[in-house]
């Protein structure tokens, strides 16, 4: 594989990665091998970390929360309001009257 410039931590490309597959890796010594999989193991630790952030935890501002995520004024994380399902004339459907029909 072409060496790569490295951005933002991460060892291999989008395109290394694709081209990696159980044939190729077959081909690697064993040195080559655990030199592959010590750069993998970091992106992923790395891709971990990011998945793992959000603004409570990162320099991300407060208002890049998604909308179900937002807090209230407390400062309790609220949960989003799902409406019961209704007939349409106002009569909620409960399990019981789906399991009678």
């Amino acid at each position: 594989m072409a060496k790569r410039r490295r951005t933002g931590g991460v060892h291999l490309s989008d395109h290394d990665l694709r081209q990696l597959d159980e044939a190729y890796v077959g081909t690697l010594s064993q040195k080559q091998a655990q030199a592959l999989l010590i750069k993998a193991l970091a992106d992923l630790k790395t891709a971990r970390e990011r998945l793992g952030q959000n603004p409570s935890n990162s320099s991300c501002s407060p208002n890049s929360r998604a909308p179900w995520e937002q807090s209230d004024e407390d400062g309790q994380e609220t949960e989003a309001e799902v409406p019961s399902p209704s007939t349409g004339d106002g009569e909620e459907i409960s399990a019981e009257s789906l399991s009678r029909k």
